[in-house]
């Protein structure tokens, strides 16, 4: 009987412990899975909140190909992109189902397709984040074959001249392909020629993400100033590479690509990141942002302007708050550099009102370009950090 109870009570033991255990199971899952819900808010909380894109023609019919802005991968990547059709070494005409365009046209829209369609492949829909750099040769290939396909649809007179310039549909590329990770925003880019990609940060200002392919070897600024021929392009006369770069950025920022149309113009890259931040602290929604930018580029620009822009941030916020996170590093950028380019500037053009006191206009002149270049110095630490 004695021994009979202690049976009973051991087995009421084992059960309360089975219990307990179970109990103590169930509690570690679904904690588990509240970190797990919690961590993966965190890996999302970074997005695309904000996008749009500028196609500017200089004429009816631009050689810039409309900018390239897709969501892949269920939202969790985006690509950006430019084109800008050579008009110069691409002006041979060609004809299909008699339409009639350049070879730099045909050149950016070709091109614009292949990566298109490159992106669109079913294994780049299944992966978070598959592009890498031995991705590169199946790119160009993609492109070249592009492209060649193209040129045997065309009806068109051989040239007989010879040069060094004359290229068979050429133009540039600028690609961003951007993903999130935790609180890091993964940025891969890769071109061919001189159009860039950007990343206008928060706490740090513009930053270029891609180096022109340049025969002289020109910093931004010094381009502007004596603006280089080109060393590599896509096209079909000779081999191009496709160059890559990996980087990552904290949010919130504005990743952007644009054709040379939309920096060239401007003074110094000081200039133009002072125009991005202006427009942005000017306008209350996305909408306004981009009729600023477009007013200010069809004014001063005398190119085709492309430009694909997301903006970068927490998923609840909304624009007002966004733009308000780059209000600092607008006021700094005055501080630290337009106010004393501003003031230099003003006095140029109070004095060119008059007709007169050339000798100061001159001096005055040099100063600003001597303030330019000292600026610059300092600007391009942060501005030109990648190379």
């Amino acid at each position: 009987m004695v021994l009979s109870r202690c049976v009973i009570n051991l087995n009421w033991i084992l059960l309360i412990i089975c219990l307990i255990l179970i109990i103590t199971n169930i509690i570690l899952i679904i904690k588990m899975g509240k970190w797990k819900r919690k961590r993966n808010r965190k890996r999302n909380k970074a997005c695309l909140i904000n996008n749009f894109i500028i196609d500017i023609p200089k004429e009816k019919s631009g050689e810039d190909a409309p900018p390239l802005l897709m969501v892949l991968h269920n939202k969790k990547s985006y690509l950006i992109g430019v084109f800008d059709g050579m008009g110069g070494s691409g002006s041979t005409l060609y004809e299909e189902n008699s339409e009639i365009h350049t070879g730099a046209y045909l050149a950016s829209r070709e091109t614009k397709k292949a990566v298109e369609e490159f992106f669109i492949d079913p294994i780049y829909k299944k992966v978070d984040f598959p592009f890498a750099e031995s991705d590169i040769d199946l790119l160009k290939e993609k492109i070249t074959e592009k492209l060649k396909e193209k040129l045997g649809k065309q009806q068109y007179e051989q040239s007989n001249i010879k040069s060094n310039l004359v290229r068979t549909f050429p133009t540039t590329m600028s690609i961003g392909y951007v993903s999130f990770f935790n609180e890091k925003t993964k940025i891969k880019v890769f071109w061919a020629g001189d159009s860039r990609i950007y990343c206008l940060s928060a706490g740090k200002g513009l930053i270029q993400l891609t180096k022109d392919d340049l025969k002289v070897e020109n910093d931004p600024f010094q381009n502007i100033k004596n603006d280089s021929p080109l060393s590599n392009m896509v096209n079909l006369d000779n081999d191009f590479s496709i160059n890559f770069k990996e980087i990552e950025e904290s949010t919130p920022a504005i990743l952007f690509a644009a054709t040379d149309g939309c920096f060239q113009f401007f003074p110094t890259p000081m200039h133009f990141e002072n125009m991005l931040l202006q427009t942005l602290q000017d306008a209350n929604t996305i909408d306004e942002w981009k009729e600023n930018v477009i007013k200010i580029l069809t004014k001063i620009s005398g190119d085709d302007c492309s430009i694909a822009l997301i903006c970068l941030s927490d998923k609840s916020m909304n624009f007002v708050n966004f733009k308000e996170l780059f209000r600092t590093r607008n006021e700094l950028l005055y501080r630290d550099f337009m106010k004393k380019i501003i003031d230099k500037e003003k006095v140029i053009a109070e004095l060119k009102k008059t007709q007169e006191q050339t000798e100061q206009i001159v001096r005055f002149e040099t100063e600003r370009n001597e303030l330019y270049e000292n600026l610059w110095f300092k600007y391009k630490k942060i501005y030109y950090s990648h190379f």
